[in-house]
């Protein structure tokens, strides 16, 4: 089979080749080295020379793929096609295979051919993809092609297109997804912007940085800030070298305080409630992985301080249970946004606990509103029954066993949240709820000395004594009582 010339002129044709070629290239670019270097005994010609050599870029094939995607003519029809993808796909592929076994497979003037081919279909794709926001639906299939060619050969972002255009072309498609998806990541797109973060040196990583954040102070729209502190926080993740992580961390204070903007109440949010969801995802990791980037951020007693407030203001007051009838409000957060509010305060329990002591009163409000919402989880529907408590009292005791660690600094502030426990059992708790709490219920027990166990038992009335009785017992039962 011919697959260097085209000499039919019928699309069907055109079309049976990209396919066919598709197929192979999917295999050889992970198929071991060892198997594309051996030779066949007959021609002596390597498996590699003869799939895809210098001369096949420099084929028809080659030129009628390019000018295929990057054509003006008809190109709303094409593009609508499965045709248009694959031929992108394709390209991608042959441009990964060249730059991954460039010693052996081509010369100076194929390099020059690639790159003059790679700049063509980037910008076509990348156009394509930007006016693509107001139907989603061919949106994403006029982005996906972008971003398997950007995550496939990342370097070459930098090496070939011009100035940082293919950087900043990036970050606008980021913002548009975002306006288009409501807030929603695309992890393809992601890996295409990680790609080439990895392969910047100081000096365009700090180009970078600067329209990141010139593109944030033109519009105070919070999905504009959302996406803003995803890209950053992918650029905090990904950086490597001293130089490269030096440029992020000269910023990172600034978009500590643009992701704080993020953690509002759903009842400022002038959108829907998953993009909502969304802003508070976003917010919440960044936060969690710069505080514990101590290479790059360091925190002051302030900011955490500061963390501990913002957060706060995510767990909604939820009032208690009288003894007759239920609780009439519902839950303000999900589980999602509970975890989220959980890990924060286990990074800076974990990478932070000095800061902490200091903001101690604020450290035990978070974790008191934190298990006021973990009980209230009693009433939540969820898709299956008691998954919100399992979750919430699995991040909750996460918490409870990073203040044991420093029983010497919380032990006088754990009082309310045991008598909150006991409380909330007189009140009404179901059998799952009390089962599920109860390891965290026994860690904040494992912190008190006699003098706290004697103020817990002066401060109970007489209902809560007897409740509070048979959750001792079962803390007691599971204490050590050997020699050490």
């Amino acid at each position: 089979i011919v697959l260097q010339d085209v000499t039919e002129a019928t699309v069907a044709a055109f079309g049976a080749k990209v396919y066919l070629l598709r197929s192979i290239t999917t295999t050889v670019n992970t198929v071991d080295n060892g198997i594309l270097r051996s030779r066949c005994p007959a021609c002596q010609y390597s498996a590699q020379e003869l799939l895809f050599g210098a001369t096949f870029y420099k084929s028809k094939m080659w030129s009628s793929l390019v000018d295929y995607i990057t054509e003006e003519e008809g190109v709303a029809n094409r593009r609508s096609t499965a045709l248009f993808c694959e031929a992108s796909l394709l390209f991608s592929d042959l441009v990964l295979y060249a730059t991954s076994r460039g010693d052996r497979t081509q010369d100076k003037a194929t390099e020059c051919e690639i790159s003059q081919s790679f700049d063509r279909v980037f910008t076509s794709l990348a156009r394509a993809a930007l006016v693509a926001d107001q139907d989603t639906t061919s949106a994403a299939n006029l982005r996906l092609p972008l971003y398997y060619l950007i995550a496939s050969v990342p370097q070459r972002c930098i090496q070939n297109v011009q100035s940082m255009n293919a950087p900043t072309q990036v970050l606008l498609i980021f913002k548009s997804h975002f306006q288009a998806a409501g807030g929603q990541a695309d992890p393809l797109l992601d890996a295409a912007f990680c790609g080439i973060v990895q392969n910047m040196d100081a000096a365009q990583t700090r180009l970078l940085l600067h329209f990141l954040i010139d593109g944030m102070q033109k519009t105070a729209c919070s999905l504009n800030i959302a996406s803003t502190i995803h890209a950053y926080h992918l650029i905090l993740l990904v950086a490597k070298g001293q130089e490269q992580k030096s440029e992020v961390s000269t910023v990172a204070k600034h978009f500590v305080l643009q992701a704080l903007k993020l953690l509002y109440p759903i009842s400022h949010c002038p959108h829907a409630g998953s993009v909502w969801t969304s802003q508070i995802r976003i917010g919440a990791r960044f936060l969690t992985s710069a505080i514990g980037k101590k290479d790059i951020l360091l925190f002051s007693s302030k900011d955490v301080a500061l963390i501990l407030g913002r957060t706060i203001g995510l767990l909604a007051p939820i009032p208690k249970k009288d003894k007759i009838g239920a609780r009439t409000d519902n839950i303000a957060i999900t589980t999602d946004i509970y975890c989220y509010c959980c890990a924060i305060l286990s990074a800076l329990l974990k990478f932070y606990p000095k800061q902490a002591y200091s903001a101690a009163p604020s450290t035990i409000s978070v974790t008191q509103s934190l298990l006021s919402h973990a009980l209230a989880s009693d009433g939540y529907t969820s898709k299956t029954p008691g998954e919100d408590i399992i979750a919430r009292s699995l991040e909750f005791a996460k918490i409870t066993e990073l203040l044991s660690s420093h029983k010497e600094v919380f032990k006088k502030h754990v009082i309310g949240l045991i008598l909150f426990f006991v409380d909330s059992m007189e009140t009404g708790m179901s059998a799952m709820t009390k089962k599920n709490m109860l390891p965290a219920i026994y860690s904040l027990l494992d912190m008190c000395s006699k003098h706290e166990m004697h103020q817990i038992q002066v401060t109970m009335t007489p209902s809560s004594k007897s409740l509070f009785r048979s959750v001792f017992k079962g803390y007691q039962k599971l204490q050590y009582k050997g020699q050490y």
